[in-house]
């Protein structure tokens, strides 16, 4: 007969955002596929802090942490539908009870999907100089090869965490 472990709160040092963000950067940026470690540091900054105000908020319930990880990356949400069955519930819930740091998880959220998503609007709007840098002959291509980059390193970075927190809190199953 198989048991269910208890669910068990993340460390409060699980995540290290700053130390995360290093080692994505140092481990992409040395890559020749990937753009360098100098355009690739702010759009991993932002990764990691998103998903960092994600774990400091949610860290003690590991099932909600991975389940919206996993809305993230879910191919199930089209156009808007993230923004409006995942994200707006959030941030309505966030002002109604005047919780800023709910508020912000939910901007980190959204900021996230984003980037998992391509998203060309904040992509450009957050990172215009660093896409500037990439040696391409157009525009159009420099941005292709960023947008693919940063969608890339989100998506497996994203099912590197899910794993982690699966087996640091305890979702492993035992027989008994």
């Amino acid at each position: 007969m198989k048991e269910m472990q208890k669910e068990t709160p993340l460390p409060l040092d699980f995540y290290d955002k700053n130390g995360w963000c290093d080692s994505i950067v140092d481990f992409y940026g040395t890559n020749p596929q990937f753009p360098n470690k100098e355009i690739l540091n702010a759009p991993m900054n932002l990764l990691t802090q998103s998903i960092g105000n994600l774990i400091d908020i949610y860290g003690n319930f590991p099932d909600i942490v991975t389940n919206l990880l996993n809305q993230i990356i879910s191919p199930l949400f089209f156009d808007n539908d993230y923004e409006k069955n995942v994200y707006s519930p959030i941030k309505k819930a966030a002002v109604d009870e005047s919780n800023p740091p709910l508020a912000d998880m939910a901007e980190s959220l959204l900021i996230l999907r984003k980037l998992h998503d391509k998203d060309k609007n904040l992509l450009l709007t957050k990172f215009q100089n660093e896409i500037s840098q990439i040696d391409k002959p157009t525009d159009a291509e420099k941005f292709e090869y960023f947008v693919d980059s940063v969608h890339k390193i989100t998506k497996v970075h994203i099912h590197q965490l899910i794993g982690i927190i699966a087996e640091s809190s305890g979702k492993l199953q035992k027989q008994s």
